[in-house]
């Protein structure tokens, strides 16, 4: 396979940032080196742009000059464009037409006959006050993820295809897509999934009861959970507290000069997270 891997905003790349990076060039086709070296020179330009081009084109254009010169060659290509949405997605939309016009060349230019194409977020706004929202907690945590396949797919492998639509439905992770990219190489008899595993190929089928705990997705980040208020009366609310108030004063014990025993008094508000449907 002939590789690729790109990310635009080098100082906070996947393997770079709070990491070590690689010792060696990771892959055939590498942008790093050359954002490092032309960073400098983007202060000199309008907005989002190097010169007269869109900064989002370079990568872009790269990725398509990879396409048209390695035609005949298998190739595995990740580009990850972040510069545009990374503080605010504000700004996103202004590459709309220049990406329609990305993907239609590359179906034009028969690209896609041979190519499953991965458009994908890596997740939604971190910071904005929409998080408070409940659409804003599910779109940080369920950013966009689509996969177009060759128009040959579905005839080829109809019961894997019918099963990754299947799967739109269901709890799926980012090892599920892992496991996805690893059977594209060798698809085999789909199958059941099975719950005992943390990753399940997309072309097999996810069982419906599949939670997120046996998906290895901490509660904070699962989007199949909701909250369900409990009486405060409830044994097991009451239980709760009482063993956190024990914790705060084994915590404090240390310094009991300054800090008081507390005793459970009141309690206000409860509530659980319980799976939805």
């Amino acid at each position: 396979y002939i590789t690729g891997f790109m990310e635009d905003v080098p100082h906070i790349g996947t393997f770079t940032y709070r990491l070590k990076g690689f010792k060696e060039q990771p892959t055939d086709h590498y942008m790093r080196t050359y954002y490092l070296a032309a960073q400098p020179f983007f202060t000199n330009s309008k907005k989002w742009c190097f010169g007269g081009t869109p900064r989002h084109m370079l990568m872009l254009n790269y990725i398509k000059n990879i396409f048209n010169v390695y035609r005949d060659n298998p190739k595995f290509v990740f580009g990850f464009h972040g510069e545009l949405s990374h503080d605010s997605y504000n700004d996103i939309g202004a590459a709309d037409e220049d990406l329609y016009q990305w993907v239609k060349s590359l179906q034009d230019q028969g690209h896609l006959n041979n190519t499953i194409l991965i458009l994908m977020s890596d997740h939604g706004h971190r910071f904005a006050e929409i998080r408070n929202t409940i659409a804003g907690k599910q779109e940080e945590r369920l950013p966009f993820f689509s996969f177009t396949f060759p128009p040959w797919f579905k005839q080829a492998h109809p019961e894997a295809y019918a099963n990754f639509v299947y799967n739109t439905k269901h709890l799926s992770t980012p090892f599920d897509v892992h496991r996805t990219l690893q059977n594209i190489l060798k698809i085999g008899t789909p199958k059941q999934g099975d719950l005992s595993q943390r990753d399940m190929s997309l072309f097999d089928k996810i069982p419906l009861e599949r939670t997120c705990a046996d998906a290895f997705i901490e509660p904070h980040w699962c989007a199949c959970l909701a909250w369900e208020e409990l009486p405060t009366t409830n044994g097991t609310v009451i239980a709760a507290a009482k063993s956190f108030i024990e914790f705060l004063n084994s915590y404090t014990e240390e310094h009991r000069e300054i800090c008081e025993v507390l005793k459970l008094d009141q309690i206000l508000w409860a509530a659980r997270l319980i799976p939805t449907k």
